[in-house]
Formats: structure tokens, sequence, C-alpha cells
């Protein structure tokens, strides 16, 4: 997408070109990965083979489905299976990963930066476009924009997390539900601020734009409650300030926190908040009855 017929044709075929066709053009936008460019997982020491490194657009190419079937026995049932357009094998593969400085260019798409063997074809090309430059760039930028979104906060970039939102013309509330869906205040809460990093930042941009901190997120709990389990106290001061109320927090919450903080090392203004909203006493609490529970196995044990 460095190159001007790239960004003309792909604009072409899946966005004018719907105009005149009923069905839309599906476009796969894959990228080659370099042997050794990745390690295997959070501290893995197995480099990356040369692979395919496939963008994954859940919300237009996955969709959940029901499909009737019948076993045996003539018991009919409806099972719910994950579809998608691209080939077997290869969607879901491991290899099939998208690199996050290559989605985060993507949102940088410009075709009046675009390059051409034939300057002829340049200029018949920006002649075409004219004055919808906007519209050419957006129809690939927001095909980019949700790995862009979850790789900045990934890599603690608040200035480009403001860019991938702010340069795609989608409308702030879908932006919004976008990062609530990629989970994106808890990818930061469980992300642990390396040199350079600006975690915080990323935290305090989502909430500034309305992105709820006291959303839940399933089993995960609560953006606050994961930065407590994972000890990142720099994003816990951010989600209270942005608004955060740590007496949301659920009991098994709290369980995971009590099972892996040990409050007498969290920092004096971190401890004096889950005081003042009764979080700490909680902990306590919870710590108390497995204690209790412990002793009572105990001596049944030995009872027995």
């Amino acid at each position: 997408f460095e190159r001007s017929w790239c960004i003309f044709e792909a604009f072409i075929s899946t966005t004018h070109g719907q105009k005149e066709k009923d069905d839309a053009h599906l476009l796969d936008i894959v990228t080659i990965v370099p042997e050794g460019e990745c390690k295997n997982g959070v501290g893995g020491k197995k480099r990356n083979d040369r692979c395919a490194g496939l963008l994954k657009d859940l919300t237009q190419f996955e969709k959940q489905v029901q499909r009737t079937t019948t076993t045996g026995d003539g018991i009919t049932s409806m099972l719910n299976e994950m579809t998608t357009d691209h080939p077997k094998g290869f969607f879901d593969s491991a290899p099939a990963w998208f690199p996050n400085a290559v989605a985060m260019h993507g949102i940088r798409v410009d075709i009046r930066k675009a390059e051409a063997s034939e300057p002829s074809d340049r200029r018949k090309i920006m002649n075409w476009v004219g004055d919808n430059v906007h519209l050419v760039n957006h129809a690939l930028r927001r095909r980019f924009i949700r790995a862009a979104m979850k790789s900045s906060c990934i890599v603690g970039n608040p200035e480009f997390l403001r860019e991938a939102i702010e340069s795609t013309l989608v409308p702030l509330k879908e932006d919004i539900r976008t990062a609530e869906e990629l989970q994106l205040l808890i990818v930061l809460a469980q992300t642990a601020p390396g040199r350079g990093q600006d975690v915080c930042g990323c935290v305090r941009y989502l909430i500034e734009i309305g992105v709820d901190p006291n959303k839940s997120y399933g089993l995960l709990g609560h953006p606050v409650g994961q930065a407590l389990q994972n000890k990142n106290y720099g994003c816990f001061r951010a989600l209270v300030e942005g608004g955060a109320d740590l007496r949301l927090l659920r009991s098994d919450e709290i369980l995971s926190i009590q099972n892996v903080v040990d409050v007498d090392e969290v920092p004096k203004d971190v401890r004096a908040k889950l005081k003042k909203t009764g979080v700490l006493d909680r902990i306590k609490v919870q710590h108390q009855t497995l204690f209790c529970g412990c002793l009572l196995l105990d001596r049944s044990v030995m009872t027995n």
C-alpha cells in the first residue's frame, strides 16, 4: 500500500465498485513476517519461521451462525460454529498473525504519498481521485483500525492511539465500542510498563474519549481489578483518577487479588485508596476466611 495502483484498486473494488454490484468484493490483507522477527509468546525463547501475517477482520469476515445437525439416534440440535471466508487451516493457524508495526503503519496509508513506476499513472489516478483523497485513504485505514488500536496499547503509545482513532472517519461512538470490544483497558491493565512506554497515557486517553472504566469484562472482571492483580499500580492510579469505582469489584476478583498481592507491599497511596473504599478490609476478610478454612480442613484430616 505504498503503491498508487494498489491503493486505488483496493478502493475501487471494495468501495466504489459496490455501487454497481450486488455483492461487495472482499479484501484480504497479508504481509510476510521475516524469520526471527518475534518470540514465541510472552517470555518465549523460540523465534518464528518466515511466515504469512494475515490481518484478521473478525467484525466482517467471521460471524456466528447456527447449524442444524442430526445425530444417529435422530436427535436434532443447533450447534454454534465460527465461519469464515478464509481457507480452512490458514485463517486460524498459528502463523497467521499480523505484526504490530505493520498494523500501525496501515492507518497512515496516504495515496498522495504513494509511489508509481510511471509518473503518468500517478497523475491519472490523482486526477480521478480529485477531492476524495480522504475517502480513498479511509477505505484502507479503517481496515487497520482495530489492529492499530490494540497494538498502540500493547506498546504503550498514547500518541499513536490518538492518531489511530482520530485519523479515520469512523464516528467516535464506534471507536468507543471498538475499544470496549477489544478490551483495551484490560489489555493496558495487564501490560507491565516497559522502557519508553506510557501505558497510563493510553488509559487516560481512552477514558477521556468516553470508554467506561467501570465496565466489567466477564471472567476478567474490571480493569482496576486486573491492574491490582498484575501489580500495575500506575495503571491503577490512572483508572481511579478516571472514575473507576473500587467498590464494584466482585468477590472472585477480590480473591484473585488476595492470591497474588501482598497488601503490605502495596504503595502507600494505593493502599490508602483500598482502605478508603473498603477493599482492603475485604481482602483481609477473604484472607482470614481462607486461613480458617485451611485450619478446619487440617483438623478434619488429622481426626480422620
